[in-house]
């Protein structure tokens, strides 16, 4: 090997090696302070409850239970095979997603699929009404 090319190593490594070591100090935190010195003047002040945070309103508890409601008749209508009446039921549903908490919005989506292999099944059967309900949903979501 030449010695050009050795000294542009040693200098391309030291130089590595600066940079990282520099960059050890800045991301080290300051030790934090011992308990003899926090006073009241010092102490972070607790945040202040936000009222909007408060839990769910009167109103998002009703359309959480009518949801839930329309999610058992959606998913009844289904196992009679009224596929239309299901599917109204869960698009009902969708238009108040907002107000469902994250478990009734999980089991939304899973009846959702349900609701959607019953009318494939349906519609390879030749059910009209599975591909009627099918058409309906399809319509429900282009219009967006």
């Amino acid at each position: 090997m030449s010695r050009k090319f050795v000294q542009f190593c040693v200098a391309c490594a030291a130089a590595a090696l600066g940079f990282t070591a520099c960059s050890k100090k800045e991301a080290e935190a300051p030790a934090p302070p011992t308990a003899q010195a926090v006073t009241a003047e010092n102490q972070p002040q607790q945040p202040s409850p936000d009222p909007l945070a408060a839990g769910p309103t009167a109103a998002d508890l009703a359309a959480q239970q009518a949801a839930m409601e329309r999610l058992r008749q959606a998913e009844l209508a289904a196992r009679q095979k009224e596929y239309e009446q299901a599917v109204e039921a869960m698009l009902a549903i969708q238009q108040q997603r907002r107000a469902l908490t994250e478990q009734q919005a999980q089991l939304y989506y899973e009846r959702m699929r349900q609701l959607q292999a019953d009318l494939a099944a349906g519609i390879a059967a030749g059910d009209p009404r599975a591909k009627a309900a099918a058409e309906r949903l399809r319509r429900a979501a282009t219009v967006r």
